[in-house]
């Protein structure tokens, strides 16, 4: 009789209405269907949900690099506090804060205060992308900066990460670091050069209209470790001028002008010709001698 099912249109039944309940109409119809199995149906769920979770990645380290180099100049600052996890700032109009970040009872996590990128986005996730930013060379700190490159500003290091803050930036930032510092150095060298004088580092400061006298003061450490400057102690620095260069060297050139210019063979014979004769001492012959050989 028509009404009269089954055990196996019963088990069909059932099978496809825990499909539909599990899958939605649509894709439990097609498992049940045998259009796909259930297998090759979840494995294609699985990487449609891998392929979104990346594209979603992707778009969030796109807004953090567009809220670095676009809203940071392309530098931001990074602390860690104990208390409150990591916060940073921007580094224009010397530290202007952005926020902080409050725990989240029920997720276990740090919630980004006044975030522009995302409310939702949690501090570890923020780290852990500015971290993959850094290794795929998107974005740098002072240790990972390309050794083959000019070397960054010393200031730059960190020292302490409880303490100092720790810059991440973009290349082209670093590049004009780099451009800056040289620019400064050029016109350090340009003072002192001029000055002729011992100056401190405050005074070298407010000459080349620098607003950062530690920048300033690392940047004139490591002149004075590449032989550019002086160093006279008690944080002075100079410059020889070329005059005083001059003169330095003078008695040493002009032996050298003398030997040149004199025959020093025939003096020296001559000279010993007058020590035999008796008409010099032992002790003149040996001066003239010294001073013909530049001794």
């Amino acid at each position: 009789m028509g009404w009269f099912k089954s055990a196996e249109e019963k088990a069909a039944e059932k099978r496809e209405k825990e499909l539909v309940e599990k899958y939605g109409e649509k894709d439990g119809l097609r498992i049940f269907e045998n259009k796909i199995s259930e297998k090759k149906y979840l494995e294609e769920k699985e990487e449609k949900k891998k392929k979104a979770a990346q594209q979603k990645e992707k778009a969030a380290k796109k807004n953090i690099m567009d809220w670095v180099v676009d809203e940071n100049n392309g530098v931001i600052k990074l602390w860690y506090n104990f208390f409150h996890g990591f916060y940073w700032a921007t580094d224009q109009q010397n530290i202007k804060w952005l926020g902080d970040f409050d725990w989240r009872e029920d997720k276990g996590d740090f919630l980004l205060c006044e975030h522009p990128i995302s409310t939702e986005m949690s501090a570890t996730k923020f780290i852990e992308l500015l971290k993959e930013l850094i290794e795929e060379d998107q974005l740098f700190t002072y240790s990972t900066w390309n050794k083959g490159e000019k070397a960054l500003p010393g200031w730059l290091v960190e020292h302490d990460y409880y303490s100092d803050p720790v810059h991440i930036f973009t290349k082209s930032y670093g590049v004009e670091l780099i451009q800056e510092e040289q620019k400064y150095k050029d016109l350090i060298i340009e003072l002192l050069t001029k000055k002729s004088i011992k100056m401190t580092i405050s005074d070298i400061t407010a000459h080349i209209k620098h607003d950062k006298r530690e920048h300033v003061k690392s940047m004139l450490e490591n002149m004075h470790k590449d032989g550019d400057i002086d160093f006279a102690g008690s944080g002075r620095y100079f410059i020889y001028s070329e005059k005083k260069k001059t003169k330095k060297t003078k008695t040493k050139s002009a032996k050298v002008e003398k030997s040149d210019k004199v025959d020093v063979k025939s003096e020296l014979k001559k000279y010993k010709g007058m020590l035999d004769e008796g008409l010099i001492t032992q002790e003149q012959y040996d001066a003239k001698s010294n001073e013909l050989l530049g001794l």
